[in-house]
């Protein structure tokens, strides 16, 4: 799919700066595909023709909405510091809002749920801001693109580094919820809204309803907003509650099927419960088998050229089906369920007994609420009581088996700023798990296959409801010492009663190892003699070991090695680009001069002269 838009911002009264953005329009109108949106003095923005986005202002101010929002905050007059905080406060969307102070300040606010990508650079005079780079015309990339090798050994490390850093020299990523200058370093962005922030408010006085209101203001924005659904439901609850959501609200109709991907194998064969559901929100449900099959190499280099690694791409089966089935229904968004372990709170951890006795006095371990707790745990009360809350830091990483010398040797760098210490500062240990599981379903908005063709639609990752849940204690969403208890209880009436109290969760980690195993003769050379083993990046020995048969068997690390084959295919990517990058632009450097002295027009030059734009 590649970039969807691409602001271009200047200093209007410098003619070296004229000078240039003139030559990148003559550039970006000549590249089939971008479209002029909006332009105003010291600042343009273009859109992808192919899946453009809407562009407009902020009620005739001088703030811009890039994207989609549920609605439109009066801005009027305000600083971007104010204007990105009553932002984040009244509305909720898919957005990247440009924020202007006086004629040269641009500061860009990413809306919270991070579901529309937003890097920024600079080159030369010029200040940009895109969802990608893939499809911008050569000349307006960062000059010195390049891997930085350092942040390409973070990935590994922990992979939620992907979401949370641009792993390229001269690009910087725009974190969920902040503010950041345009071109400059994350060092000057100042965090608008973070999950630690919110979780710190007041909890509701009625969780379950405040729970399900947030979850159908989600479903209903999201389900609203265009192209009929092709709608996930796996089995489990969290596309349960999705499916319910849209049926309560008379929604339904807007899918035009749901879909269960299953797998022959007991643990991850989920039809059963699919077919309940679908048949309690009265959607036509197709059942399709998802094969073992065997991966090549292109399933790790089609989608490698994104700034960031593709590792929402992992299962090119399933997606590629999806697309199918669209296209086959005339849908052009699939809905999922994706998001709700983090949000409804499906990870066991003693952390939430820390929580309990923090919020409640030790004492509280001892009550209903902490034997609760122990027996889900599989622990003694005592044990719990005994026990400090892990910190975030010490979860969450990929395991240390695969680290090459040169992830064992950095120095450890917070992955993401959302789990920076002075964010985590004073936050309950179960509410630092569950900041860290979130910004680990920031990858859920990557490139995919079926991300290429259709919208992707993930409510419970919405801000609506990912707030209601962060306000609501550890141990009250895990209440009777179930996980994601509230939540059962809070949908309980919209469910089947057999998936509302679902004890068990579809396994596919038997698949995935089936299918290294039935690919090892592609994996083998790709990870082995890749860069990130030559780069000391991956442990060689160990990668090796992993992918005998009798290790698969064992160990059954064919997930976390099909991560590390796409990290692989994208290195290799950004190398074969960067390696040329610097010829291209001497070649483009040339071809614009000639092109500018063909040009007549001068738009953007005469709207820089005039008072108001």
């Amino acid at each position: 799919m590649g970039a969807r838009y691409l602001a271009i911002s200047w200093r209007a009264e410098d003619p070296a700066s004229r000078t240039q953005v003139r030559a990148a329009r003559v550039r970006l109108a000549a590249v089939q595909g971008w479209t002029l949106a909006l332009e105003r003095v010291g600042l343009c923005v273009w859109t992808s023709s192919a899946r453009p986005l809407p562009v407009g202002p902020v009620r005739q101010g001088e703030s811009l909405v890039i994207g989609w929002s549920a609605s439109a905050p009066d801005l009027a007059g305000l600083p971007p510091m104010t204007a990105a905080a009553r932002l984040a406060d009244l509305t909720w969307g898919s957005y990247v809002a440009i924020l202007r102070e006086g004629s040269s300040s641009i500061w860009a606010f990413r809306d919270p749920s991070g579901a529309l990508d937003a890097l920024t650079w600079r080159c030369g005079a010029l200040c940009l801001l895109a969802d990608d780079l893939e499809g911008l015309p050569v000349g307006l990339e960062p000059p010195q693109l390049a891997l930085d090798w350092a942040s390409v050994a973070e990935l590994i490390r922990w992979p939620v580094a992907a979401a949370g850093r641009s792993a390229l020299h001269g690009l910087h990523s725009v974190s969920p919820g902040s503010l950041h200058p345009l071109g400059e370093p994350p060092s000057k962005a100042r965090p608008i809204w973070t999950p630690s922030d919110v979780a710190r408010r007041s909890a509701p006085a009625q969780p379950e309803a405040h729970l399900r209101e947030a979850v159908d203001t989600a479903v209903r924005g999201l389900a609203g907003r265009g192209p009929r659904l092709l709608l996930e439901i796996s089995g489990g609850l969290d596309s349960a509650i999705v499916a319910a959501s849209l049926a309560a609200q008379g929604l339904g109709a807007r899918a035009a099927q749901a879909v269960n991907q299953y797998v022959t194998q007991r643990e991850g064969d989920e039809r059963g419960w699919a077919k309940e559901v679908a048949a309690r929100a009265a959607i036509p449900l197709r059942l399709v088998e998802k094969p073992v099959g065997a991966l090549t190499e292109s399933d790790f280099t089609e989608l490698a050229g994104s700034v960031r690694p593709p590792t929402d791409a992992l299962d090119s089966i399933r997606d590629r089906r999806f697309v199918e089935l669209a296209s086959a229904c005339g849908a052009g968004a699939v809905m999922t369920g994706q998001g709700g372990d983090a949000v409804f709170y499906q990870m066991p951890s003693p952390a939430i007994a820390a929580d309990l006795a923090r919020a409640r006095g030790l004492g509280a371990l001892f009550g209903a609420e902490g034997q609760a707790l122990a027996r889900w745990l599989r622990r003694s009360v005592w044990s719990l009581a005994l026990e400090r809350g892990r910190s975030v830091s010490d979860l969450g990483h990929l395991g240390p088996r695969f680290w090459g010398e040169a992830v064992r040797r950095a120095p450890p760098r917070t992955p993401h700023r959302w789990l920076a210490p002075d964010s985590l500062a004073g936050l309950p240990p179960g509410k630092q798990l569950q900041a860290l599981h979130l910004a680990y379903c920031q990858l859920k908005f990557g490139r995919s296959w079926r991300g290429e063709a259709l919208e992707m639609l993930h409510p419970l990752l919405a801000q609506p409801a990912v707030e209601a849940a962060l306000r609501i204690p550890s141990f009250e969403l895990v209440r009777g010492g179930r996980d994601r208890g509230l939540a059962r209880a809070a949908f309980a009436d919209r469910l089947p009663s057999s998936v509302a109290q679902r004890a068990s969760k579809g396994a596919l980690a038997r698949l995935y190892t089936q299918r290294v195993a039935a690919s090892v003769s592609v994996l083998r050379p790709w990870l082995l003699d890749g860069l990130l083993a030559q780069a000391g990046v991956l442990d060689r020995k160990e990668v090796e070991a992993a992918l005998t048969p009798e290790d698969l068997i064992w160990r059954g690390d064919g997930f976390r090695l099909l991560q590390a084959a796409q990290t692989e295919g994208w290195a290799r990517a950004w190398r074969t680009r960067s390696d040329g990058a610097s010829s291209a632009r001497s070649r483009w450097s040339s071809s614009a001069s000639e092109s500018l002295s063909r040009s007549v027009r001068d738009p953007l030059g005469a709207a820089a002269a005039k008072p108001n734009g």
